[in-house]
């Protein structure tokens, strides 16, 4: 749920986090999308060394994916894939998501 997005200081919650035997965090890098947060993911990935997933999410999808994986180069992502506002994923935004995923 993004909760991380909150945190003041992501490079000491990340430890913290991590302590507490998390293994995954949902984060657009403390900010409202995954492309203004796409620095900030880049350095939560690079801290977390594998010692926890950072999954970036939050405005995430096709026409961005392959940028942001470029810059992040997570293992995992997370995306609704609701392209239109009808709160259901679009199958073919799914679709494109894992097509780019896999180029």
């Amino acid at each position: 749920h993004r909760a991380f997005d909150k945190v003041s200081n992501y490079e000491k919650a990340l430890e913290d986090v991590i302590s507490c035997g998390f293994s995954t965090i949902l984060t657009s890098g403390t900010f409202p999308n995954v492309m203004e947060g796409k620095e900030v993911l880049k350095q939560l990935v690079n801290q977390a060394n594998n010692r926890i997933e950072i999954m970036p999410g939050g405005g995430l999808r096709s026409t961005n994916i392959s940028e942001l994986n470029e810059i992040v180069n997570a293992n995992w992502y997370h995306s609704s894939a609701i392209i239109d506002g009808s709160g259901i994923a679009n199958s073919e935004e799914i679709v494109q998501l894992k097509k780019k995923l896999q180029s």
